[in-house]
């Protein structure tokens, strides 16, 4: 990593993150490389866009890489945007600006366009695989409820409901009130939870009714309907699969899903 970037910051966003806490963040950052700019200001009384444009004046002239973590917490209901608005234009005001050098990576479990409009095309998105068990393994030690299970128990959890991220977070949530066996045994709690989600309630009624049959269906029935129906989805498609994904897991015949490849 050195031999591209001069350094990596790390920020990880919570619900309560503000354009303050970031450029604290930043700040600490850069003092420790050298540069007291942004220090010099951030405590004075001057309007929030000056300290900004400053901080991206530094960003220009360094090679750093800037993550912004679990990025979903700043996210609207929706899941489509960022709920704040004085973050939000603080955000975009450094990535609309930030043309040279220092390069952002935003991590996410939900996609969208942190940019408005034409510049949105100049944010690339790479969707993440599932994760194996190993990496789902050391997911779940991130959960008191999970963390202190056998590997054997890990792995049935994995076998049932896979290794997706939000899926591991949910259960957890719900193994604090069920405990993990009964859980297991009845995963409506977590389906509901599913059902639940804004991009789902918003599908037309011939999707819901066409993804509610195929969580019943063989499994080669199952791969012909992704292959069929969700190549070419647009700005849904990904949570679309992602629900399919999750009913073909949790379907009463215990099938597991095989993943086809469909982007």
């Amino acid at each position: 990593m050195g031999y591209y970037f001069e350094g990596t910051l790390g920020i990880k966003f919570t619900p309560t993150t503000r354009p303050e806490d970031i450029l604290n963040k930043f700040n600490s950052f850069l003092l420790m490389k050298g540069r007291p700019e942004l220090n010099q200001i951030l405590n004075q009384q001057v309007p929030l866009e000056v300290k900004t444009t400053l901080l991206v004046n530094i960003l220009n002239q360094i090679r750093f890489l800037v993550i912004f973590d679990n990025f979903e917490d700043c996210l609207n209901e929706e899941r489509n945007d960022i709920e704040n608005l004085e973050l939000k234009a603080f955000i975009q005001h450094l990535l609309n600006n930030t043309t040279r050098n220092t390069k952002f990576l935003i991590t996410t479990r939900y996609d969208f366009d942190p940019l408005d409009g034409r510049l949105a095309s100049g944010i690339e998105h790479i969707s993440l695989p599932e994760l194996h068990f190993p990496q789902t393994n050391w997911l779940m030690n991130n959960f008191t409820e999970l963390a202190d299970l056998g590997i054997q128990k890990k792995q049935k959890i994995y076998n049932v409901i896979g290794g997706h991220p939000w899926t591991i977070g949910q259960f957890a949530k719900h193994a604090t009130v069920q405990g993990v066996d009964d859980l297991l045994l009845d995963l409506s709690p977590l389906k509901k939870s599913l059902l639940s989600l804004p991009c789902w309630t918003s599908l037309s009624p011939n999707w819901t009714k066409t993804l509610k049959n195929c969580s019943s269906s063989p499994q080669s029935t199952k791969k012909q309907f992704l292959l069929k129906h969700c190549h070419g989805l647009s700005a849904m498609k990904k949570m679309k699969v992602l629900l399919l994904e999750y009913l073909c897991k949790t379907s009463p015949m215990g099938s597991h899903f095989e993943r086809t490849g469909v982007r």
